[in-house]
């Protein structure tokens, strides 16, 4: 069976043996099998796989390699189309057992334990075979590319993507609810939280989701992450200036005050000093640093720590943030921003966490860049900004945005085990003498803590993504 579910579209060739079709020639294929219209002009496809006509010959070519059978991929009259069966492919079953499942449960009906579990091996299958978008690469080109008489032919294309984004939202949301619907436990409401997180914090996120994800987190009885999520679709309806539903108010998260603690603290008198010294006054700060998830890293300096770039490349497998001036330290090293090149490709791929790289910058093109130069004496360069960007138009899991304002300190989030921040050194003699950031103070946060003061940095590293504009 053809696969275009994934990141790198296989064949099968006349041996039965399982090829890679690469790059353009991978695009070209997902064209040949998803187009409405089995003919499909050169001219159109070659401006889609962003190519000139006169370079179209070369994938062809590759493609027809793949399949080790000329025939299958003819070329005529200004057309090139698939001479084999163009439903013997992954997407084609996914879409056909989609139907059966919408037969089953029209969109107007309840969900019963009885259609759940009927739909539900149906559902779990797409799961299994769903490793990718098979429509990627077919959005994003220009449309004065593409020349005029092919022009509804572009559009009617580009729309199959969005109509596969569409189709596997509603696969992922109907195993939600089918989940919660037959095994309504913690373990269910941890499992199906974790999904619809990721989906949550898509960047645009269908606002279905959101009623789920907060049932999931009630369900989970997991009080911290059922706050977390309260938090995002509170900010979710806030950004688009849409009136909080009624019915999501009564999955909000209780709130209770801790055992001995004052709704109002205030203190009679002040401090006559900060701290005092003492054994027990030190060991109540480690309980404190703690309770707050800071851990006994917090001194260690940036190169040799697990906060150094390389260290956080090896050890991701799904998401990483990451906040600072303009990611020098990431990109300008060549082994070090191929490493980082093949993270993104791991992730780029991934089907069941997809990888969610997110870089926010200084703006190089406003005013705090151009106070921050004059700051450190001229010691600030760009070179970081056109790799960033390639990176970043390469790979899907990758995003860069900037913000026109210093930052005050450096924040990395890797996945959900640990949260750094340090202060920056902006001034020119200070940046100097702490050898350009390497030897900065870095303090380690355990986000799983009883209270985390990850989740405030973390918190605050969304809430200014979601205002910062892309590189």
């Amino acid at each position: 069976m053809i696969k275009i579910c994934t990141s790198s579209p296989t064949v099968l060739n006349r041996a039965g043996v399982e090829v890679d079709v690469k790059e353009r020639a991978g695009v070209l294929l997902r064209i040949l099998l998803l187009d409405p219209d089995p003919r499909v002009p050169v001219e159109g496809a070659a401006a889609v796989m962003g190519i000139a006509t006169s370079g179209f010959g070369q994938y062809l070519a590759q493609l027809r390699r793949s399949f080790g059978d000329d025939a299958l991929v003819p070329r005529a009259n200004g057309h090139v189309w698939f001479a084999g069966d163009r439903e013997g492919n992954d997407a084609a079953l996914i879409k056909s057992i989609h139907s059966e499942v919408a037969h089953e449960y029209p969109d107007s009906a309840a969900l019963s334990p009885e259609t759940a579990g009927r739909i539900m091996p149906g559902l779990e299958r797409i799961e299994r075979l769903y490793a990718g978008n098979p429509a990627m690469g077919l959005s994003g080109f220009s449309i004065d590319d593409v020349p005029d008489q092919y022009v509804q032919w572009a559009i009617a294309l580009d729309d199959v993507v969005s109509e596969w984004m569409e189709r596997w939202s509603s696969v992922q949301l109907l195993l939600a609810d089918c989940r919660m619907t037959l095994a309504p436990d913690r373990q269910t409401g941890r499992r199906v939280l974790a999904d619809l997180l990721k989906i949550a914090r898509n960047r645009d996120p269908d606002e279905e989701v959101f009623p789920r994800l907060l049932r999931a987190a009630k369900m989970s009885q997991d009080i911290r992450q059922h706050r977390n999520a309260w938090e995002l679709v509170r900010r979710f309806y806030e950004q688009e200036r849409i009136d909080f539903p009624d019915e999501l108010s009564e999955l909000a998260p209780r709130v209770s005050s801790l055992p001995n603690t004052p709704w109002a603290p205030h203190r009679a008198r002040p401090l006559s000093e900060p701290l005092e010294s003492g054994i027990k006054v030190e060991d109540h700060l480690h309980e404190i640093a703690r309770l707050l998830g800071i851990t006994t890293d917090s001194t260690l300096a940036l190169r040799g720590a697990e906060v150094e770039p390389a260290e956080c490349i090896a050890r991701t497998t799904r998401r990483l943030y990451f906040s600072g001036i303009l990611a020098s330290k990431w990109v300008m090293e060549p082994g070090l921003r191929s490493e980082f090149d093949e993270m993104l490709i791991r992730l780029d791929g991934e089907r069941d966490e997809p990888g969610d790289v997110r870089f926010m910058i200084i703006d190089p093109d406003g005013d705090a860049y151009k106070e921050l130069l004059q700051l450190r004496g001229g010691r600030l360069s760009k070179e970081s900004v056109p790799h960033l960007r390639d990176l970043a138009s390469r790979h899907p899991s990758f995003e860069v945005r900037v913000v026109n304002s210093l930052p005050a300190f450096r924040i990395v989030v890797i996945d959900d085990d640990v949260v750094s921040f340090s202060p920056y050194a902006l001034e020119g003699e200070r940046y100097a003498t702490s050898k350009l950031g390497w030897e900065a103070p870095h303090v380690l946060l355990d986000p799983l803590a009883p209270y985390p003061l990850a989740d405030a940095f973390r918190l605050y590293f969304e809430e200014r993504w979601l205002s910062a504009k892309v590189l």
